[in-house]
């Protein structure tokens, strides 16, 4: 008999939910599936036909939308205490706590919150990273109701991604609220170690463990060559070329050289754009406060 999880990172998408995916793979008493976002429970029996630059070959390549599939990702689960999943678009889509409930329901919630402004900007550096965002931030902000309405796929909703009142509700209607955690992404980045064995006690298993945080996963930083940056992160010629002729422990080491070398330091939003952008943010911030029982006062507005 197939397994399913006993335990899900819900979200929010760009809130450190990459980093805990390989702090948690270390931990010998914890299985997590092979793909990182199945987007099972957001996307179940959907044909998927997302309308954004590249949303089926990137952002949804992995997408599994059947059942069978998708506890062939548990099939070589062994003793592992801890069976989990860690997929951010499963706090954004209306449709999956009612499809982790028809499967699941006894299942462990944690959702990795961030403040909502820097996470929409997280995003917007990562597709301009990519090379599919050409919009400014503010201009793709201001584009964001026209992408919704084509279909582009969740990662572009940079303003609605952020109001995790609605979302987050949607779980406490669903699931008891000792089955829900919530960690501010501010207090995992400030202290990793701490936030992890928090999660380790909430799905039972031992704290004692330490993983290896040293690797930097998933960070923000643009790049000041868009050739270099195809060259080395997307499919093409001679990166198979290369994959061929180059020793895998070297070509790594190259890979990694050669894609610092282009990078220049990480945009900073300017504090005034900032606290015009939170303001947009702010009755839900209030909401979302009353609902997790927790402040989130570096989360408004500030001179």
């Amino acid at each position: 008999m197939n397994k399913l999880p006993n335990f899900l990172i819900v979200g929010a998408a760009k809130s450190g939910t990459t980093a805990l995916y390989h702090y948690l793979r270390q931990h010998p008493d914890v299985f997590l599936t092979p793909i990182k976002e199945t987007n099972f429970f957001a996307q179940k029996g959907k044909d998927l036909d997302f309308k954004g630059p590249k949303d089926n070959l990137v952002t949804h390549k992995k997408t599994i939308t059947e059942i069978v599939d998708y506890k062939n990702q548990f099939i070589n689960v062994t003793y592992e205490k801890a069976i989990g999943e860690i997929c951010p678009s499963y706090l954004y889509f209306e449709d999956a706590p009612k499809n982790i409930k028809e499967y699941i329901p006894e299942v462990k919630i944690i959702a990795i919150l961030r403040e909502p402004v820097s996470r929409a900007f997280s995003a917007w550096v990562h597709l301009t990273r990519d090379g599919r965002e050409y919009l400014s931030f503010n201009n793709a902000l201001a584009d964001e109701s026209r992408r919704i309405k084509d279909n582009w796929a969740e990662i572009w909703h940079y303003k609605e991604e952020g109001k995790y009142y609605g979302q987050l509700k949607r779980y406490y209607d669903s699931f008891p609220k000792e089955n829900i955690k919530v960690i501010i992404y501010e207090d995992f980045k400030k202290n990793p170690l701490r936030v992890y064995k928090e999660i380790c006690d909430f799905i039972e298993v031992k704290s004692s463990f330490t993983p290896n945080m040293i690797v930097k996963h998933n960070t923000g930083s643009l790049s000041n060559s868009r050739f270099l940056t195809h060259l080395v992160m997307k499919k093409n010629i001679f990166k198979t070329l290369f994959r061929i002729i180059c020793p895998p422990f070297l070509r790594k080491k190259i890979e990694r050289l050669l894609f610092k070398s282009t990078l220049i330091s990480t945009p900073i939003l300017s504090k005034e754009n900032e606290n015009r952008l939170k303001l947009l943010f702010s009755e839900d911030v209030g909401k979302l406060e009353g609902l997790i029982d927790i402040e989130l006062n570096d989360w408004k507005t500030s001179k």
